[in-house]
Formats: structure tokens, sequence, C-alpha cells
């Protein structure tokens, strides 16, 4: 359990640093095992804050316990709040992942649709859900505006582990 809280408290420090060609961690999120770090993938989530200072705040220390809560929740969630295809509210029960993110849809039509060729809707995906809805740093509500988007390289065992994450970050990220 440590070691996913460490892992997504890294992985979703997004924006922070530019992106590694190095994955951000030692052992594979889905394994276990040593991480080979010619497999990897992106990962993005979603965190806001009540106003700028605690973002600052965040930035300055993204590995604080405190906000791994808030990290680990983003797994999962959808990032965006609008259908890309249909430019409807999304249900957030219709997803679909897309390179490690999950990418809400408006109905299941949507959802096949988008699946078939995701390159094509990719551009239209907004992300501005945060994944929490209490900032982190002092529990008030949290502010759409000062959502923080975050990617970071991920490093897997295996094609094998990182075909799993892809299926399903949230379940790869909560394993360990």
């Amino acid at each position: 359990m440590k070691l996913v809280l460490k892992l997504v408290s890294v992985v979703v420090a997004i924006g922070l640093a530019p992106v590694n060609a190095e994955p951000v961690n030692k052992k594979c999120p889905v394994s276990g095992e040593d991480v080979d770090a010619a497999v990897t993938a992106k990962y993005t989530a979603v965190l806001g804050f009540c106003c700028k200072k605690c973002v600052a705040k965040f930035k300055e220390n993204p590995a604080d316990a405190k906000f791994a809560a808030a990290l680990k929740a983003a797994a999962g969630k959808p990032v965006n709040t609008v259908c890309p295809i249909s430019g409807e509210d999304i249900d957030d029960t219709k997803t679909v992942v897309y390179n490690g993110q999950t990418v809400g849809m408006c109905c299941g039509k949507c959802v096949k649709k988008f699946s078939a060729e995701p390159a094509k809707f990719a551009a239209k995906v907004k992300a501005n859900l945060p994944a929490n809805e209490k900032c982190p740093v002092s529990g008030e509500d949290v502010d759409a505006a000062t959502a923080v988007a975050h990617t970071q390289e991920i490093g897997f065992c295996c094609k094998k582990c990182l075909a799993k994450f892809k299926k399903d970050p949230a379940a790869a990220l909560a394993k360990k």
C-alpha cells in the first residue's frame, strides 16, 4: 500500500517538471517486479485546489503524504466533464482509458465510437475535472479553475503488465 501511495504521489506530479524518459518508479505497479525502463506509459491525473497558494504548496512538495490520498483518488476518474464526441455532459459510468487517462463519455454509442478511432477524438478531450472535491491543503471546496493536470512516465516490468495498466489504471494502482 505504501508503494502505491508513494507511486501515485510521484506519478501524478505532472507539470511540476518535464516528463522524463526515465520512469518515476522502480517497481511495477501491476506485478511488483523491478521496472524495465524500456516499458513505460504516460499517466495523467487532475487534482484540484481551493486557491493558487495551495497549488504552490503542492508544487513545492508533491510527494507529501497529505496529497497521496487525493492523488490516489484521481486514478480511474474521468478527467473531463463534456463528451468529446457529442459535447453533452458525461455519464461517469461510461468511460474509455486512453493514453493512461480515463475519458468520460455521455453514452455507450460514444464509447464505441471513441474506442474505434481514439486519435480522431483525443484532441477534443478537455481535461478539466479535478479528481477531488476538497482541497488537500486547506480542506476547503475545490475551485475548478485551480485544477492541475500532471503527466509522468510510469515503468512496468513487461508489456503484459503495461497492457493491464492501460486497460484499467485505477485497478493497477490500487493493487499494491
